[in-house]
């Protein structure tokens, strides 16, 4: 008899084109001989014909066109809930992988109506967020009731992970798969995007000090606009990625309310498969986020891993996530990344030590060869899956 293909099923709460982090750990599934399926909720539907061998179902919200993009959100959830746990159950997988908190509770319906395993992948600390839930006991106390029940969970460091199986209660430890870019990337140095984007500016020979990722209100644009102000002649920033629109009005009334016009860049977000081209146009990088959380506190910023795989040094927040790396790998600096005198500083004081800068630029390269790439990082995926439900 034939052995059957395992099958697995993930659940997104949202589109998957700009979801690095799932879009690379359904191509290593698929890679690895299983049948990946995930299911999406994009805004709008999307061209996911580059993920091929893995299916892409997308749920459409007949809640969103009733409420709009804004209201109703509590029908919306229930919605998903519903047709995602029913759509998930019909393809009878193996197991379920939910990716962050909100896709957790369809994934345990559809695991509970097969018989199948469940996976709970953890972006976030998800009730962590600040102040974004004023619902936050209720989503709380099921996320800890379902962590009684999970068959394998994944986090993104190891910080994250001990808090979720030290205080959270999840009765299995943690996998720790860092969302890292491949080693194997087709990387164009030449091709410079981001250094014709400046010039075309009128900053052709500028040294680029580079942020990169969802432009938000606690990640420190704020300061790193203010700090420009205080970097030496010929050295700019560049905010390349996508946000609110208003808080991204408010970013660019800052840099012309302080005249930085000539200092500072806004460039629209890319593809994910392009972003490291863009990435490696730089000089540094920059990792802000505000300590005004434990989800910030113990973050592990996708970026990090894209400017250390670039080589190119970075400037980052002095918290206890980052510094797991930063420091502790000597890939860059930390700084109060409040204080934007502090952050000018960083910035040129890097610039001009050379020995410095040149000691953790081959540190950043070394350790994206050998340990932060995506490479490394799913086998340890591959592994949760092959103990759960067998190899593929």
């Amino acid at each position: 008899m034939a052995k059957k293909t395992k099958h697995i099923c993930m659940l997104l709460m949202g589109g998957i084109q700009y979801d690095g982090r799932v879009r690379k750990e359904s191509r290593s599934l698929a890679t690895a001989g299983y049948w990946t399926t995930v299911i999406t909720m994009p805004a709008s539907a999307e061209n996911t014909a580059d993920l091929a061998p893995v299916a892409v179902r997308e749920v459409r919200l007949l809640t969103r066109r009733i409420f709009g993009q804004v209201r109703g959100l509590p029908a919306k959830y229930g919605e998903f809930i519903l047709r995602s746990a029913a759509r998930g159950a019909l393809l009878r997988a193996d197991a379920y992988h939910a990716h962050d908190l909100p896709t957790l509770l369809p994934a345990y319906l559809a695991a509970r109506c097969t018989g199948a395993r469940l996976v709970y992948d953890a972006h976030e600390l998800w009730t962590e967020q600040g102040t974004r839930y004023s619902d936050r006991e209720a989503w709380r106390k099921l996320e800890r009731w379902l962590l009684r029940r999970v068959d394998g969970v994944v986090a993104v460091n190891n910080s994250r992970a001990t808090i979720m199986h030290e205080e959270y209660g999840s009765r299995v430890k943690p996998v720790v798969v860092r969302n890292c870019p491949p080693a194997s990337n087709s990387l164009d140095r030449s091709s410079q995007p981001l250094r014709r984007f400046v010039a075309a500016q009128g900053a052709s020979e500028a040294i680029i000090v580079l942020y990169q990722g969802s432009i938000a209100a606690e990640r420190g644009y704020e300061a790193l606009v203010d700090a420009a102000e205080f970097f030496e002649s010929g050295t700019v920033a560049v905010l390349l990625g996508y946000g609110n629109d208003a808080y991204v009005a408010s970013l660019h009334e800052r840099v012309r309310r302080k005249g930085l016009e000539g200092k500072v860049f806004f460039h629209p977000a890319v593809p994910n498969s392009q972003i490291l081209e863009y990435t490696a146009s730089a000089d540094l990088g920059v990792v802000f986020y505000d300590d005004s959380c434990r989800n910030n506190r113990y973050c592990a910023p996708n970026k990090l891993y894209d400017y250390m795989m670039t080589g190119i040094p970075s400037v980052a927040s002095d918290l206890p996530g980052i510094q797991e790396v930063v420091q502790a790998d000597d890939v860059g600096v930390t700084v109060d990344s409040k204080d934007p005198k502090a952050v000018a500083a960083a910035v040129n004081g890097l610039l001009h030590d050379r020995e410095r800068y040149d000691r953790q630029r081959r540190n950043a390269l070394r350790l994206a060869r050998e340990k932060y790439n995506w490479e490394r990082q799913e086998q340890q995926l591959l592994g949760l899956y092959t103990n759960l439900v067998g190899g593929a």
